[in-house]
Formats: structure tokens, sequence, C-alpha cells
């Protein structure tokens, strides 16, 4: 996946940013000290357990003011590109929204670098080599965040879900469910 978008890769530093054609700076690789300092506030604040076994999901604390969404039906051979364009600019566009004064949001990807990401500079994802960290979950835990945590979203590889909160949510709410998608939990995880 990543080479598709390497010719927009910098290293400054021996950190990488990732740049639209032409544009400025869209992901900013967080240091170490910086990945390591996320994780342990997402392992705080969501109890973080990544798991494949179906009995120890959803693998994370859910916030008390959240809706997750199983985004299943849109890994059909039919779907996945204009469900992957259509949550990505949604994405995209409630995360610059949301994000007030803050620069720039976290994200995250277990085991792999994480980001500072500038939903404002960004061009909404058409594939999925578009974003650095894809908006829907294909094989790893990937988390957009506040920098307070005050939202985020935060996907399910192998559940294939999306639990999306603070105000994010009321942003996410009309995309997620214009695609048809069933909402599995509400709250702090309660099943529907």
């Amino acid at each position: 996946m990543p080479n598709a978008v390497n010719r927009n890769v910098a290293t400054y530093g021996g950190f990488m940013n990732w740049r639209e054609p032409r544009g400025p700076d869209v992901w900013i690789e967080l240091r170490q000290p910086e990945r390591d300092e996320a994780w342990n506030r997402v392992d705080i604040e969501f109890g973080f357990a990544p798991s494949m076994q179906a009995g120890e999901w959803p693998g994370f604390a859910e916030p008390a003011r959240s809706t997750t969404w199983s985004v299943a039906p849109l890994f059909t051979e039919d779907r996945i590109d204009s469900g992957l364009a259509a949550v990505g600019e949604g994405l995209r566009e409630a995360l610059d929204a949301s994000r007030g004064d803050d620069d720039f949001v976290l994200v995250l990807d277990w085991q792999h670098p994480g980001y500072r990401f500038h939903p404002q500079l960004a061009a909404a994802p058409v594939d999925w080599e578009s974003w650095l960290v894809p908006a829907l979950p294909d094989g790893d835990y990937y988390l957009f965040l506040a920098i307070d945590f005050r939202f985020g979203w935060l996907t399910h590889p192998w559940e294939q879900t999306v639990c999306c909160f603070g105000d994010l949510l009321p942003r996410m709410r009309p995309v997620l469910d214009g695609l048809g998608l069933d909402v599995i939990r509400e709250g702090d995880g309660e099943k529907l």
C-alpha cells in the first residue's frame, strides 16, 4: 500500500512528512516519545486490548457518548472504493470542523508510525493509497484523535467496526447512516 504514496514523502531529520502533490505537509510523523505517550494514553483512556478473538472485542472501553457501526458491508468488491471515499471525505471534513483551534489531530496506526494529521490541508481519499493511514480498518487498528482525546475515531480491523465519539459523532452519523451501515453498540459498549 505505501509504495504509491512514497513519491510524496519528504524526510526531515529522519522523520517522514507526507505532502499533497505540490502542497504542504499533511502527515508529520510522531517522534518515538510522542508516539509512546499517545499509545500510553490510549491504553489508560480506552483500556486498549487488541485481540483477534471475537469474545474479547471490541478491544476498547468505548466512551459513554459514542456509537459503533459495522463497516463490514463496505468490504465488498462493489462498495469498497465508494465506501472508502465517502467515509474518508466525511471523516476529513468532520476532523477539520471538530479540531477547533488545534492545528492537527493525532493519528495512530497500531505497531506502525503515528502522525500529526492536518485535515484542513488534506485532500479527500480516493483509494487506499491516498492517506498514510486509511479511514477504514484493513488489518490494523487506526485511531484519529483530538490532541486532548475529546473526540475520536477508533477502528477495529477484525470486528470491522468504527467507533466514533465526542464532537465527531454528530458530524459522522449522517455519513455512516447514509451508507446504510448498522449501529452495533451505543454508549459505553452496550450491544444493541
